[in-house]
């Protein structure tokens, strides 16, 4: 037998951590609730304008050609879908808020179908 130089016994080492401190996070306090409840309030405010250039590209130009024109341009179909993704709501439902959207600005413009 050929002595051995080494001790391969392998040991199982158990580290034990420190337990991380209870307030590891932070703590904040509202010293200013008068401004802090505005804040809230405002954090629910919704500001909605139309300028008179995007209600003339809400129709579509007439193409001209043989057929049915199209009563929508390309825009009314991109501001439906950046208000869905803002909102995280159904076509449906989005379709709903824009339709009160324009009713509140007494605008007079088509919205368009969640099918369309």
């Amino acid at each position: 037998m050929v002595p051995c130089l080494f001790d391969w016994t392998i040991y199982a080492v158990q580290v034990q951590r420190e337990p991380p401190p209870q307030d590891t996070k932070a703590r904040y306090r509202v010293t200013n609730w008068p401004q802090y409840d505005a804040a809230l309030v405002r954090r629910g405010g919704l500001t909605v304008w139309f300028t008179e250039e995007a209600v003339v590209a809400w129709h579509a130009a007439a193409t001209g050609e043989r057929g049915g024109q199209p009563v929508y341009s390309r825009l009314p179909s991109k501001q439906v879908l950046a208000l869905r993704l803002v909102f995280h709501q159904p076509l449906r439902q989005t379709e709903g808020l824009l339709r009160s959207i324009v009713e509140a600005l007494k605008i007079d413009i088509a919205v368009p179908d969640h099918t369309t």
